[in-house]
């Protein structure tokens, strides 16, 4: 919801939109690959109770009165770090449950995914409701909704590990029985070495969340069509709809086809899923094409094509998650799932680091093929003050 209102944010300011999404992303990395690491020493309770802080210190640092430029930015980077650590920590908690339940997580994000954005364009839009009172709402219900259901989740995690015993240094790996016994915690050697068993697939998420992120913060930005029924400065609000929409589907059309027919998921499961990273790499080429040209005849057509690129980007994801939650050893899985969103985070940040010079060569091009200043950008920027274009 944060990224929908970037235009709102930075309206007749001269910053490039993808520096919103690039505050929100910078802590990305660090979060997404500190917690997995960290996750199986620490009560996850600690993870729940620190999304109440961030989310304070985020909008008080983002709505200060006359706050500088960078106090915003700060704002959003607490912001990012308050969703990281909630994603990442709802994740690890599923490698505990069935494979069903990283389906149902999926279908749970997916849907914050399309709901933030209809969220936001329904009360600036269309109820015309102040940007300073849209967002507050919903990120102060974050922590707390977090905290209720986390409370009303079963202890699968301390359960399991009662069943495991602390090895020391000396001690037989096996009882008398002649059964393995199961360390609680994954040694730092043990961690790494796994994390270079999932590299392969860590790699497929990072370029296709690059090229979700580049497109999104930087390819769509300078489509904007006269023949529209809505205006320029509304563009964006509209790609950001259909971009969540496509990952809204990408990352819940597995439990939803669970739900509709049981077994039905495993059949239409994407091992392959490097199939998707090529998909998703054709609709980029099509969009940047298509605003170094102007081919394309209205605003229906990018709409389209943004919404199937989330779809591609974010069932890579999903894939990959389900695939990983296959994973007979817990504390691996564990493991496993939480460095997934740290390959999420690592492609977003460099796709919404590379967003800004293509938008600017995008729109600096338009502005030097066109008098018409309304097509090249999808916010309203005093062009005149502006030392980007």
């Amino acid at each position: 919801m944060v990224l929908t209102s970037t235009e709102d944010l930075l309206a007749y300011t001269s910053p490039p939109s993808s520096l919103i999404w690039l505050s929100t992303l910078i802590p990305a990395p660090i979060v997404t690959f500190a917690i997995p690491y960290v996750f199986d020493r620490l009560p996850p309770l600690v993870f729940v109770l620190a999304l109440f802080p961030l989310a304070a210190g985020g909008l008080g640092c983002l709505f200060i009165s006359v706050s500088p430029i960078w106090l915003k930015y700060l704002g959003i980077a607490l912001l990012g770090v308050l969703d990281n650590t909630a994603g990442a920590t709802g994740v690890c908690l599923t490698g505990y449950f069935e494979n069903s339940t990283t389906k149902a997580f999926f279908m749970g994000s997916g849907f914050g995914y399309i709901f933030g954005p209809i969220y936001y364009t329904a009360m600036t839009s269309w109820f015309h409701v102040s940007y300073k009172i849209a967002i507050p709402i919903i990120v102060i219900m974050q922590p707390i909704v977090f905290l209720v259901c986390y409370s009303l989740l079963e202890n699968r995690r301390q359960n399991v590990r009662m069943g495991y015993r602390a090895i020391t240094e000396g001690q037989p790996s096996t009882n008398s029985d002649g059964e393995t016994i199961t360390d609680k915690y994954l040694t730092t050697r043990e961690k790494f070495y796994h994390s270079l068993q999932i590299l392969p697939q860590l790699i497929q998420l990072i370029i296709a969340d690059i090229l979700f992120s580049m497109t999104s913060t930087g390819v769509v930005t300078s489509l904007a069509f006269n023949n529209s029924p809505f205006p320029s400065s509304d563009h964006y609000k509209y790609y950001s709809i259909m971009a969540f929409a496509g990952v809204f589907v990408g990352r819940s059309y597995l439990g939803w086809a669970d739900i509709v027919k049981p077994g039905l998921a495993d059949k239409i499961l994407i091992r392959r899923t490097w199939i998707l990273v090529i998909i998703s790499v054709c609709h980029v080429v099509i969009l940047v094409l298509a605003s170094w040209y102007g081919f394309l005849p209205n605003v229906w057509v990018p709409i389209v094509l943004v919404f199937t690129l989330g779809v591609c980007c974010d069932g890579t994801y999903t894939n990959i998650s389900v695939v990983a939650g296959e994973i007979e050893d817990l504390r691996v899985r564990e493991l496993y799932m939480g460095l997934l969103t740290c390959g999420v985070g690592i492609g977003s940040l460099c796709g919404t680091i590379l967003a800004s010079f293509v938008e600017n060569v995008l729109v600096n091009h338009c502005l030097a093929n066109t008098n018409d200043t309304s097509i090249c950008f999808t916010r309203e920027i005093d062009l005149r003050n502006s030392k980007l274009y």
